[in-house]
């Protein structure tokens, strides 16, 4: 009798033990489990933590870029105000110096022309003297021209008195041996315009001939 008992103890034995395994074993699963799920919810509560500390952050961040992007906007925009209004200024400044350098040019350009008009005119005045002057030279050239001839044909003049009274002055010398020729008169050549040129030249003709002509022969007597 005693031998069928344990086998049957050593069932309940296997069974109690096998029993004690298995909710150890469950135990320890729950309690790795509930380890794991711990670690999942802590590692999720993390995770959340994390996200929502990117997106806090990314938000901060999107917040800071959208403040920089608008400061760098209204900097911008001023720059873009300030150039606009030095530009202007430039542009105004420009324009009264282009205003003032077209005056400029036309006081210059009136400026040349008043002085080609004076130019022309002094040019013109400057011919009209140099022509007036040629035509004085011309006529002057003419008068010495007619007062050298004039003298040429006073000098032919006395060349034949003298030749004439040269001449009576042979003839008569021997008859009248004794007789000698009186002084002449000397004949200052006269410019053409002297009025009395003329009268005076016949007068000194007539004393020279009065002086070279000998007295006439007495007649002889019978």
């Amino acid at each position: 009798m005693k031998k069928p008992i344990i086998p049957v103890v050593l069932l309940i034995l296997i069974g109690i033990l096998a029993a004690v395994a298995l909710r150890s074993y469950k135990n320890a699963s729950d309690k790795e489990l509930a380890v794991d799920r711990a670690t999942q919810e802590r590692a999720d509560a993390i995770r959340q933590r994390d996200a929502a500390e990117k997106r806090a952050a990314a938000q901060a961040e999107a917040s800071r870029l959208a403040e920089l992007q608008a400061n760098q906007d209204a900097r911008a925009a001023a720059r873009q105000e300030a150039l606009a209004a030095q530009a202007e200024r430039d542009a105004a400044q420009a324009t009264a110096a282009a205003q003032a350098k077209s005056a400029q040019v036309a006081e210059q350009l009136a400026e040349l022309r008043r002085a080609k008009a004076d130019a022309e005119n002094e040019a013109r005045s400057l011919q009209a003297e140099r022509d007036a002057a040629a035509k004085e030279r011309e006529a002057a050239r003419a008068r010495t021209l007619k007062q050298l001839d004039e003298l040429d044909q006073q000098r032919r003049a006395l060349a034949q008195d003298d030749a004439r009274l040269k001449a009576a002055m042979k003839a008569a010398q021997p008859v009248q041996s004794t007789w000698k020729p009186g002084p002449l008169t000397p004949r200052d050549v006269q410019p053409t315009d002297y009025k009395r040129r003329a009268h005076e030249y016949q007068e000194i003709f007539m004393a020279n001939d009065a002086a070279l002509t000998p007295p006439a022969p007495k007649p002889a007597k019978p």
